[in-house]
């Protein structure tokens, strides 16, 4: 289905309107417009009918915004007799084995009086007569001939008739609506009591992401945690730009996307698990959670997974409900690393976010990456951008406070900074800052220069590792990073995920080149477990951080 269920809404209702706000034919007149609402939830409901609600939305589709066709309409009228069906399953009524439409017309009461003959012929004497008559007959007649004809193969004499088409189609919808009306009370209850039942059981989903993110605070177990810090951010705009920490700004933005725009480790991702962090365990204290936050790297999804499908993946729940859920607002996106996203793949990405923001108005939705994008929205809108700014000298000290436990470390790196312009530009951003603690806490002494920096950072992982492991081999170690970067970097150059047999393939040919005796698998345990490489679920691997992608591709240069 191609249409937002609003536009259904609307539609069924220009279709109906004439009909029910007649009040000489129906006595139901302070219901039919919720009557239409709840028609749209009891469709989600039929028992042992997987796809129901999809077919029978197609099929609505379909018969309201195309041309009259007949061939749509006898697709269409199907539906009557099983939505009728699903209304007396709902009401705990009997049915028979093979209800046809009259007796499922009697058997919910839909009229007063069934003593009336339901052919072509009569429909004209039973306009404008109470309880619809007009249109049950005509309901009936169409339902019964269209059957006739697909045993018969003979097509009644109005199937090229458009406006008979139209008029059958409408009074098949005034009917559907009547039997809702008819029950509405006792079908409203039915769907809230089933609402209740079937709301799906959150917390495992959130317990999981506050594990998962717990977890990535101590990523860098082999060194130290990296603590949050709060990063400032300004809107790009012509206008007087907003600002603030990102945090704030996230939570009080009138709007419910924007994009977070800066260079490779300005603390963008970081931002984005922190709010997903927060946020799950936000809702996990709540018996009700308003707001369900999904985390996705965009880099490693696949090809052959759009963006809905990933987040479908995510809450293992019914794709009804999700969609539910998107419409109403009840989930936050973190849309992570778009300019990691495969070239080939792109193009989908891009279109994929702005059919979600089109689809989805409700739906908060944060995006990162390291260049604008404009996601054109229906009103002519764009989505706000916010660029990341590099730490004030304020929030470097913030930083080091939290990050570096030596104050001999922390006066290293201030007297350098508040001296040198260019060492202090270049450590404003938080993860070259995080790395330059490490380098000091362990040499006491600051490094050279950045490049000198970058290499004394990985070689450090490796030291520690060959302590725990003495089989360890730092230089075969290296140089497969090295010749993957590379080839990454030349094929993609941007920091994507790639599929596990296409990375083993890399380093099966540098291994093989070589003769290095060494088991890959292992080397891709090695470099996950020190966070050089992160594994997403769909086993495929990207460096966890642009700039590791960039020092290993440089090593090769």
């Amino acid at each position: 289905m191609s249409r937002e269920i609003s536009e259904l809404k609307i539609k069924v209702i220009s279709q109906v309107k004439p009909i029910l706000e007649d009040s000489k034919i129906n006595p139901y007149q302070n219901q039919w417009n919720d009557a239409i609402e709840l028609f749209f939830e009891l469709i989600k409901y039929p028992e042992n009918e997987i796809g129901f609600y999809n077919q029978f939305l197609n099929s609505l589709e379909e018969i309201l915004f195309q041309a009259p066709d007949y061939n749509e309409l006898v697709s269409f009228t199907n539906y009557l007799e099983r939505y009728l069906a699903l209304l007396a399953n709902l009401l705990n009524m009997k049915l028979q084995e093979q209800s046809s439409v009259l007796r499922l017309f009697k058997l919910l009461k839909l009229r007063t009086d069934f003593r009336v003959y339901f052919s072509r012929d009569n429909i004209e004497k039973y306009r404008h007569q109470p309880e619809l008559l007009e249109h049950f007959c005509r309901a009936h007649c169409t339902r019964n001939e269209n059957s006739h004809a697909n045993e018969d193969t003979l097509l009644p004499e109005w199937a090229n008739n458009d406006a008979e088409i139209i008029l059958s189609r409408n009074s098949i919808l005034a009917v559907i609506i009547y039997a809702t009306c008819v029950h509405y009370d006792e079908l409203k209850k039915k769907v809230e009591q089933r609402n209740n039942l079937q709301q799906p059981n959150v917390k495992p989903y959130l317990s999981e992401v506050v594990r998962e993110f717990e977890e990535w605070k101590r990523r860098f177990v082999m060194l130290q945690t990296i603590e949050k810090v709060n990063l400032y951010a300004i809107e790009k705009t012509d206008k007087k730009p907003r600002h603030g920490d990102i945090d704030q700004v996230w939570k009080t933005l009138q709007e419910k996307q924007l994009m977070l725009i800066g260079d490779a480790g300005t603390g963008k991702t970081t931002t984005l698990q922190y709010l997903t962090l927060e946020m799950a365990k936000h809702c996990f204290g709540e018996t009700a959670p308003k707001t369900i936050p999904i985390y996705l790297a965009l880099g490693s999804l696949g090809s052959a997974l759009s963006l809905l499908q990933a987040i479908n993946e995510k809450l293992p729940f019914e794709q009804i409900i999700i969609d539910q859920w998107l419409k109403d607002g009840k989930i936050s996106l973190f849309l992570d690393g778009l300019n990691e996203v495969r070239k080939d793949y792109r193009q989908q990405v891009y279109q994929d976010i702005q059919l979600i923001i089109q689809r989805y108005p409700q739906c908060q939705l944060l995006v990162s990456g390291r260049e604008s994008y404009q996601f054109n929205l229906k009103s002519n809108k764009v989505v706000s951008i916010f660029e990341v700014k590099p730490l004030d000298q304020a929030r470097v000290k913030e930083f080091l406070e939290k990050n570096a436990d030596q104050k001999i470390v922390r006066q290293l790196i201030l007297d350098k900074i508040e001296h040198n312009k260019h060492f202090a530009r270049f450590f404003s951003i938080p993860f070259m800052l995080f790395m330059l603690i490490q380098v000091v806490k362990e040499d006491q002494k600051l490094p050279e220069n950045i490049a000198d920096l970058m290499d004394r950072f990985m070689w450090l992982l490796y030291e520690r590792e060959r302590s725990k492991d003495t089989t360890f081999q730092p230089e075969t170690f290296h140089s497969l990073l090295v010749h993957l970067a590379f080839q990454i970097f030349s094929k993609h150059g941007e920091n994507p995920a790639i599929p596990y047999e296409e990375i083993l393939n890399i380093l099966s040919q540098k291994k093989a080149d070589n003769g290095f005796e060494v088991d890959l698998a292992e080397i891709l345990k090695i470099a996950t477990q020190l966070s050089i490489l992160v594994k997403s679920t769909h086993r495929q691997y990207s460096f966890c951080h642009q700039q590791y992608l960039d020092y290993y591709a440089e090593q090769a240069l």
